[in-house]
C-alpha cells in the first residue's frame, strides 16, 4: 500500500469520513486499504480474521447466535467474522467436517434466517423479564 510519511491512502483518502466514533473512523480506513489490496474479493476474504462481526452482522443476532452455541453471555468484543459466518452456517445445516469444504450460499441463508429467530426470541425473553 501506499503510505505518506507513516500515514495509509485509506487514512488520507477517507479522513473526512465521521461515523461517530474514531474506532469506527479506523476500522473503515482498514477496511479500504484491505478492499484495495484485493479489489476482487469479497469482504470476509480481503480482510482475513481481524474484522469483527459486528462489521457486517447486527449485534443481537451475532449475540444471539453465540449464546445458543456456547451456552454462555457474548463477550465484549465480537469474534471474528470467519468464526461466526462458520457458527451461522452450522445452524444452516452445514456440518463443518474436513471434506465438506466452505459452506454455500443456502446454509448461510437458512443460517441467518435461523439467527435473527434466535434475536427475536432472545428479546421477546428480556422484555417479558423485565415487565
Amino acid at each position: 500500500m501506499m503510505e505518506m510519511a507513516g500515514v495509509s491512502w485509506a487514512a488520507v483518502g477517507l479522513g473526512g469520513a465521521n461515523l461517530g466514533d474514531a474506532r469506527l473512523n479506523r476500522r473503515l480506513a482498514r477496511v479500504a486499504e484491505h478492499l484495495g489490496a484485493q479489489p476482487g474479493a469479497s469482504i470476509p476474504v480481503a480482510c482475513g480474521d481481524w474484522l469483527p462481526c459486528d462489521a457486517v452482522l447486527d449485534p443481537a443476532e451475532w449475540r444471539a447466535v453465540y449464546v445458543a452455541i456456547h451456552h454462555r453471555p457474548p463477550p465484549v468484543i465480537p469474534p471474528p467474522l470467519p468464526t461466526m459466518l462458520d457458527r451461522i452456517a452450522r445452524l444452516g445445516g452445514h456440518l463443518g467436517r474436513q471434506c465438506d469444504g466452505p459452506p454455500g450460499p443456502q446454509a448461510l441463508w437458512i443460517g441467518l434466517q435461523h439467527a435473527r429467530d434466535l434475536a427475536w426470541g432472545m428479546q421477546l425473553a428480556s422484555d417479558l423479564h423485565t415487565q
